[in-house]
C-alpha cells in the first residue's frame, strides 16, 4: 500500500511551497483527495509527479539549461542610443543554427530595422531560419534554441 502524504509533507518532498501543490491539484497535475480538512496524496504520485512535471513548464530548474553569449550586432550609426543587439542560446544549439539568426539579425538591420521587434519579424520571415525558435529575451537581446525564458 502506497504510504499516504499530506500536501504539506509532499511539498517538502517535492522542494515546493504547498501553495504551489494546492494549484497543481487545482490544475489537474497532481492527484489529492481531500479528507475532512486536508488534501493528502500518494507518495507513488509525487514521484509521478517529480518525473512528468517539475521541470518541464515554467522557469528552468536552477542550473538545468546553460545560456552562452553568441554575438553582438551592431546597430548603424544613424541610430543614436540603441547600441548592441545581443543575440543568446543554449549551450548545445547547433553553430549553423546560430550562424543562420546572426546573419539574419544582421541582415534585418542593414535593410533598415532598428527595434528588436523587427528584428526578430525580419528572422521569422527568413528561410534559413525559419525552423529555429528565437525569442525576445530582454530589452536588446534575442535567444535562439528552445521555447521559455533565457536567464
Amino acid at each position: 500500500m502506497d504510504d499516504i502524504l499530506t500536501l504539506a509533507e509532499a511539498a517538502e518532498l517535492l522542494e515546493r511551497s504547498p501553495n504551489t501543490l494546492r494549484h497543481q491539484v487545482s490544475a489537474g497535475r497532481l492527484r489529492a483527495k481531500l479528507i475532512g480538512k486536508t488534501l493528502v496524496t500518494t507518495r507513488t504520485e509525487v514521484e509521478r509527479y517529480r518525473r512528468e512535471q517539475i521541470g518541464r513548464v515554467g522557469r528552468p530548474e536552477k542550473g538545468a539549461e546553460e545560456v552562452k553569449f553568441v554575438a553582438e550586432v551592431a546597430w548603424p550609426d544613424r541610430y543614436p542610443g540603441t547600441g548592441q543587439l545581443r543575440i543568446l542560446a543554449f549551450v548545445d544549439t547547433p553553430k549553423p543554427e546560430t550562424d543562420a539568426v546572426v546573419d539574419a539579425a544582421r541582415d534585418a538591420i542593414l535593410r533598415g530595422a532598428w527595434t528588436t521587434a523587427e528584428v526578430l519579424a525580419a528572422i521569422h520571415a527568413d528561410r534559413r531560419t525559419e525552423s529555429i525558435i528565437v525569442v525576445p529575451s530582454g530589452p536588446s537581446s534575442i535567444g535562439i534554441g528552445r521555447q521559455g525564458p533565457m536567464s
